[in-house]
């Protein structure tokens, strides 16, 4: 399956029609300063490059000696993303590792809430069987079917079918990460990054991918020397790491609606025993994207009960993916002084065909050349 991150591709061309319309602005502006009677003319552009004599490794700079001029002058290194051969047409190549990250912190009361705990909460992220409170979970065959979510404790908010969750296969993947097991003083007090784990094995071709954070809550007594266990989860973020190009964002966590909440088990109640408790389940949008998990205050549960948040389908490719098109590097525009030289780094040892396209043009011709270079890139000893 061949799937187009449009995103990306819509990104780049961006980038490339940005470039375009700038060397386009750039002749417009030029031809204001010539008079009708002294119209700049057009002809192809004298331009010759030769590789600067010399061995070149990873991570030296590589000098192209330069003579003639053109107007207009864009390098393509040859380097995925800078390769002549794909400019203008979309890359393809294989989706490489699918990899998520994000930030987790149990914490407790703040100064402003019904109890105090500041780094002492009754309630340990750590179960009576040694098992971490917080989970995280994959499933490709959740259906995906609406129901009645809770927000703050109130059940009329849309979330996901209880129903549908448990007929779902789910796979805990939570031991690919790192998490947060000491109970801080407040969710600014120091989250813990997961690392980067791993997710490619779950991929199934043609189905979309759901991914939930659980957390497993024990009964208590809920009274104001009760102290409130809190857990938040920030930054979430799934990205391919293809076999070509830079890692492309799959899925990140920016929207409120990016994950929606279900919840197993009683409800704590206020006190008049018909109110739902408040302060359960909350999901942020913004930078960090927070999903934040809240035991009540002041009110007893008396089972043990669950809080899922689960992530919106995330389409994940699974043979190929779309890097879209190359693009040149302009070092030379039409008001610019004449280039003798031009110097790039080659990170990684490979033979590279390393183009330069230099363009004359006015508003009414444009003429292009190109002049091409072998570069051999050495492992450094």
């Amino acid at each position: 399956m061949v799937i187009s991150l449009n995103r990306f591709k819509i990104m780049k061309t961006t980038i490339i029609n940005k470039i375009s319309e700038s060397l386009a602005m750039t002749v417009v502006v030029a031809g204001l300063f010539c008079s009708c009677e002294d119209a700049y003319d057009v002809t192809v552009p004298e331009f010759e490059v030769k590789l600067q004599e010399g061995e070149y490794y990873e991570g030296d700079a590589v000098r192209f000696e330069i003579t003639g001029n053109a107007d207009l002058v864009s390098f393509f290194s040859g380097e995925v993303g800078h390769d002549m051969d794909y400019y203008g047409c979309d890359r393809y190549t294989g989706v490489g590792k699918l990899i998520a990250t994000f930030k987790s912190i149990f914490y407790d009361s703040t100064p402003n809430a019904p109890t105090t705990g500041f780094g002492n909460s009754t309630m340990s992220p750590i179960d009576e069987n040694g098992k971490l409170r917080a989970r995280m979970m994959v499933s490709t065959d959740f259906s995906g079917e609406k129901g009645i979510g809770f927000y703050l404790g109130l059940t009329d908010r849309e979330g996901y079918s209880k129903e549908a969750i448990q007929a779902a296969t789910w796979i805990d993947v939570s031991d690919r990460f790192q998490w947060g097991t000491t109970v801080k003083r407040s969710d600014t007090d120091g989250d813990t990054d997961s690392g980067y784990g791993d997710l490619t094995d779950l991929v199934v071709d043609g189905r979309p991918m759901y991914i939930a954070f659980v957390l497993n809550m024990p009964a208590f007594e809920g009274t104001r020397d009760t102290k409130r266990l809190r857990f938040s989860i920030f930054e979430f973020r799934f990205k391919a790491y293809p076999e070509e190009g830079n890692p492309i964002e799959i899925f990140t966590h920016a929207n409120k609606n990016d994950f929606l909440a279900a919840h197993f088990g009683p409800f704590p109640m206020q006190g008049d025993g018909v109110t739902p408790s408040t302060s359960r389940l909350n999901i942020f949008g913004g930078a960090r994207g927070q999903i934040y998990f809240n035991s009540p205050a002041d009110q007893p549960i008396t089972e043990p009960y669950q809080m899922w948040a689960i992530s919106k389908p995330i389409n994940v490719p699974s043979e190929k993916i779309n890097i879209g098109p190359d693009w040149g590097l302009p070092i030379k525009a039409f008001h610019e002084p004449t280039l003798t030289g031009h110097s790039h780094i080659y990170e990684k040892a490979g033979t590279y065909k390393a183009v330069f396209l230099a363009t004359n043009a006015n508003s009414k011709e444009q003429y292009n050349i190109t002049r091409e270079v072998t570069v051999t890139i050495k492992k450094r000893p």
